[in-house]
This record gives structure tokens, C-alpha cells and sequence, in this order.
């Protein structure tokens, strides 16, 4: 006669329901973590593109004793864009004169996060829109104080 062997089985169900909520929610973690991460280094490159940006800015004005506005509809010669391509972008460029002030004095320039010509889908709720100006003065729209790190 036979015995039956109760251990040599497999799991029960509610070993394998358990195994599966433990990994739904170990990736839900990892989700949030890879957006968060992804947005930050979005944001790294906007803040580089901003830079860059008012480097350019600085040259124009000593060649021509005044900054240049521009936006994505009249770039001029400057980028529109803070990635490679438009298509790659998360940002998109643009400068004015700082509030109250001519461009023959200081330019703000802008970082705006998606929008049509770049990413459209990219939003930074936690920034916002990033702006440097010539004075130095580095801003951001959002809640989030880690913006210009």
C-alpha cells in the first residue's frame, strides 16, 4: 500500500498569491523610483541647456552690446531645444528680457517643461518651468527647492 505524501506538492495558493502581491509591489516601487530618476535627469539636462544657453547669451552681448530673445517660432541663432534633437527633447528654450528691464540690460532665459516641438508628454510637477537670468538669479516655478542644485 501506498502513502500518500502531502510535502512532495508545490505550493498552495495562498503561498503563490502572496509570492505575486510581494512582487506587484515590488514593482510598483521600482516604477515610481525609475520615474523619479528619469525626471531628475531630464531636469540635469535642462539646467545644462540653460547654461549653455546663457554662455551663447553672453558672447551675443559682447559682440553686440544686447541680448537676443527667441523662442521655438524664431530661434534665431540660437537652440530652441534642450536635447540633441526636438524629438529628444524634454524642454523647450526661449529668452526675454527680464521683468522690467530692456535686453540692452539682462535676458531671463526659460526652460519649459514639454510642449509641442519636443516631448509634449513631459512634465515636471515638482519644478516646473526653470529659468536663469544674466544677473545670475536661478529660479523655478515648482515646490521642489532641489531644482538648481
Amino acid at each position: 500500500m501506498r502513502h500518500r505524501n502531502d510535502k512532495a506538492g508545490g505550493h498552495t495558493l495562498p503561498e503563490l498569491l502572496m509570492a505575486l502581491a510581494l512582487c506587484a509591489a515590488l514593482a510598483a516601487v521600482g516604477a515610481a523610483s525609475w520615474q523619479s530618476l528619469a525626471r531628475s535627469q531630464r531636469r540635469a539636462e535642462a539646467r545644462s541647456a540653460l547654461l549653455m544657453l546663457m554662455q551663447q547669451q553672453e558672447r551675443h552681448f559682447s559682440r553686440h552690446g544686447r541680448y537676443h530673445a527667441f523662442d521655438a517660432a524664431a530661434p534665431g541663432p540660437f537652440k530652441w531645444h534642450s536635447g540633441a534633437s526636438p524629438a529628444d527633447s524634454a524642454y523647450l528654450l526661449s529668452a526675454t528680457a527680464c521683468d522690467g528691464e530692456s535686453l540692452a540690460r539682462c535676458v531671463s532665459v526659460v526652460a519649459h517643461p514639454g510642449g509641442p516641438g519636443a516631448r509634449a508628454n513631459h512634465a515636471d510637477p515638482d519644478c516646473g518651468v526653470l529659468r536663469l537670468d544674466s544677473r545670475g538669479q536661478r529660479r523655478a516655478d515648482g515646490k521642489l527647492a532641489a531644482c538648481w542644485p
